[in-house]
């Protein structure tokens, strides 16, 4: 939170000082525009040194909000997502990890 913080009072305000901006973004490119995916590509494959996408980034993401109980349609919104529909792979992926645990530690076998 803490570099965040920094982030918020040091570079983000240099990259918008004296620049019109119609839509708040968080993380911005060189030029003081929103970040794009390209951009953000970039800085993963030199920072991170793997092969891992923004979309990875973004699926894994929205896995560990709803496996520790964000709600779906809060995610929706975060998402950008119109439609629920599009949220619902998501919470697929949780209901299997919901499903495995059942199946591991409930008392009686076969239950599901």
């Amino acid at each position: 939170m803490q570099t965040l913080k920094e982030y918020l009072e040091t570079d983000w305000k240099k990259l918008r000082t004296g620049q019109d901006f119609r839509e708040p973004a968080l993380f911005l490119g060189e030029r003081g525009n929103r970040l794009c995916y390209q951009g953000l590509h970039r800085i993963l494959k030199e920072q991170v040194k793997t092969s891992i996408t923004p979309h990875q980034l973004r699926h894994a993401f929205a896995t560990h909000m709803l496996q520790n109980g964000c709600g779906t349609m809060i995610l929706q919104k975060w998402l950008g997502h119109s439609k629920a529909q599009t949220t619902q792979i998501y919470t697929h992926v949780n209901t299997n990890d919901v499903r495995g645990m059942l199946e591991r530690f409930h008392p009686r076998e076969g239950v599901l």
